[in-house]
């Protein structure tokens, strides 16, 4: 069972999570239901094709899509999704993961993910599905 301290706010939560210091995913702006992540395409993020990793994108769109279910009084995990890779990002690119909530019921809810560059080129779509928990769940 997943422990949720539920004294804790959904930024302090967010703020805990060390892999995501590491890749270097920033919180642009979020509000429950909603959020932008932002990736700046490092050496680091590269595969050996030279273009950005598919992971690395993959978990600028989780991220979105974490913040966006837990903003706000609720806490979720995520218990599926999907990503489809578009165009290619590349060293430089600055990619912004825009995550917004298609329906939420009282524990699942959809959301989608667009992942664009600072072009406005659309890199990548994601879409997902939460369920709400609680420390109080057996």
């Amino acid at each position: 069972m997943v422990e949720i301290q539920e004294s804790q706010t959904w930024q302090e939560r967010m703020d805990k999570d060390i892999f995501i210091k590491s890749v270097g995913i920033t919180i642009v702006e979020a509000e429950e239901g909603y959020c932008q992540t932002q990736l700046i395409i490092g050496p680091q993020h590269l595969n050996g094709l030279g273009v950005a990793q598919g992971g690395a994108i993959f978990t600028l769109a989780d991220f979105a899509f974490a913040v966006a279910t837990n903003a706000g009084n609720s806490s979720a995990l995520g218990i599926q999704n999907d990503i489809r890779f578009i165009k290619a990002a590349y060293e430089g690119d600055i990619l912004t993961a825009t995550c917004r909530v298609c329906h939420q019921g009282g524990r699942i809810g959809f959301y989608a993910v667009e992942i664009k560059n600072q072009k406005g080129e659309l890199i990548a779509l994601f879409n997902a599905t939460s369920c709400r928990v609680s420390n109080k769940q057996k």
